[in-house]
């Protein structure tokens, strides 16, 4: 890890053993559904691309809180089969229901494709390092570099601060 943790501190943060981790950087496994909500809390945002579509969205959303289905089914006040439905078979929703799919989701706007750059001039022009800039983020300094790069996106709770920050810094 190059966060200066060793395995099992990493495995006990997140509670598995670290054979799991292990396996999660070899590529052998990948996390449960149920593991993600926990790893992405401890990286400080979703590693997989923004999405888009209603289903893609819904596995997502489930992979983030790691809800099992039948869990989100009720997030969003509908049978199990019903969500099954919208996540797996693509099948559209009754009209009655997208102001809760989108007030559970959250908007389905993608995150402008400048953010990184963004990111990247707002702390330049600051004359901060990622760690210093993260630290006023209340994340660390591998969080703002994979956000630099594009690889993933500030989570929900971070959108927030972040946006206030690089108002502060475009005025």
């Amino acid at each position: 890890m190059d966060l200066g943790l060793r395995k099992v501190d990493l495995a006990v943060k997140l509670g598995v053993d670290a054979a799991t981790i292990q396996n999660w950087e070899g590529g052998q496994t990948s996390p449960q559904v149920r593991l993600m909500a926990r790893v992405i809390a401890f990286i400080g945002c979703d590693p997989t691309p923004a999405e888009t579509s209603l289903p893609s969205r819904l596995r997502a959303y489930r992979r983030r809180e790691g809800l099992t289905q039948r869990a989100m089914a009720a997030r969003l006040g509908v049978q199990a089969d019903t969500a099954a439905r919208w996540e797996w078979r693509g099948q559209a929703p009754r009209p009655e229901h997208w102001a809760t799919i989108e007030r559970v989701l959250g908007s389905a706007e993608p995150t402008p494709m400048d953010l990184p750059n963004r990111i990247r001039h707002a702390r330049r022009n600051a004359g901060l390092t990622q760690e210093e800039f993260g630290r006023r983020l209340g994340v660390g300094q591998h969080c703002i570099s994979s956000w630099e790069r594009g690889e993933c996106e500030p989570l929900a709770a971070r959108r927030g601060p972040l946006e206030r920050l690089l108002a502060a810094r475009d005025t």
